[in-house]
């Protein structure tokens, strides 16, 4: 997915990196694919384990100089089928995360300089694709590498929309 184009890209550059996910079959695959990332397990919807996770990956880095948040789960069903659980687990690791992923901050200050970048699906919010097809992985992750480089550094508080005109009106 996003997430495992975004490292492949960013390592291949030479970039040094820590993951953060839930799944340990996702974290060993990661190992395996790339042995110079760590790889740290953690709920990202939740603070105690976000602020715990970004301690982990300061201390193995020496430091932090960005953020990519590709956390995110699909909605299993439509809205008037799913019930409160069902709900809650997207919205949790699909917003909340998001949000928490923030905590970075005062690390981000203290090198004097950083980015955040979040990513997020725009597939269940529209119905058209006027391109004909989604964004690839690979083209989600060069948006992200621009991003978080020296090139973009005067790009703050915005959003970037890499979706192929899915959501023109």
């Amino acid at each position: 997915g996003m997430g495992e184009a975004v490292i492949g890209l960013f390592c291949q550059k030479g970039a040094r990196l820590a993951a953060i996910n839930i799944d340990e079959t996702t974290l060993n695959l990661l190992r395996h694919d790339t042995p110079e990332l760590a790889c740290i397990r953690a709920y990202l919807a939740d603070t105690k384990t976000v602020g715990t996770s970004i301690g982990k990956t300061v201390k193995h880095l020496s430091g932090l100089d960005a953020l990519c948040s590709h956390a995110g789960m699909k909605v299993p069903a439509s809205i008037e089928i799913m019930g409160a659980v069902t709900y809650d687990a997207p919205l949790a690791l699909n917003l909340t995360a998001s949000v928490r992923a923030t905590a970075v901050l005062p690390c981000l200050r203290q090198t004097g300089r950083g980015s955040i970048v979040v990513t997020s699906s725009v597939a269940g919010l529209v119905g058209s694709i006027p391109l004909g097809r989604l964004a690839e992985p690979a083209e989600i992750a060069e948006a992200a590498l621009w991003l978080q480089s020296d090139a973009s550094s005067l790009v703050t508080g915005t959003e970037q929309t890499v979706d192929g005109e899915t959501t023109a009106r």
